[in-house]
């Protein structure tokens, strides 16, 4: 039996919806700000339906790949946007949504939503490490900010 658990964070951010938009899809730079991350993209920018991508989670030789696919993508017309990626491992099984709202010319919203779907590993291994989690997307997406707010 599978379990669904959810993480959210979001963050409001002193820029443009276009310019989040721009970082927070530009896959290759993730490892700014998602330590320790590593994201390459696969056959392109990823920036559409279709897209796919990989992150590399861990340190050295130590951690695993998460392959990703986009299955969703909007661009709004605040500059800001909306993308659905899949989750499609072994390890990692579920979705994450991105959106981007403008809330002024020069302040947006980033939220940044994961559904894990858990079987019975996964399950107790959330019992250990799911609530930190939230606070360490929350600490990324402060970092995200500081970097995109950086005159």
């Amino acid at each position: 039996m599978t379990q669904r658990v959810r993480v959210e964070q979001s963050v409001e951010v002193d820029a443009p919806a276009a310019a989040v938009w721009a970082y927070v899809t530009d896959w290759e730079r993730h490892g700014d700000w998602i330590p320790p991350t590593r994201v390459e993209t696969i056959g392109g920018a990823a920036r559409g339906v279709g897209g796919k991508l990989r992150a590399w989670s861990g340190i050295g030789p130590v951690g695993f790949w998460d392959p990703l696919t986009v299955t969703e993508w909007a661009e709004h017309e605040d500059g800001g946007g909306r993308c659905v990626l899949v989750h499609t491992g072994k390890l990692v099984k579920g979705d994450a949504v991105i959106t981007v709202t403008a809330l002024s010319d020069q302040r947006s919203n980033l939220q940044w939503l994961e559904f894990f779907d858990l079987g019975g590993v996964g399950r107790l291994a959330w019992r250990v490490g799911g609530g930190p989690m939230a606070r360490v997307l929350g600490r990324a997406l402060q970092r995200l900010a500081a970097i995109v707010e950086r005159p």
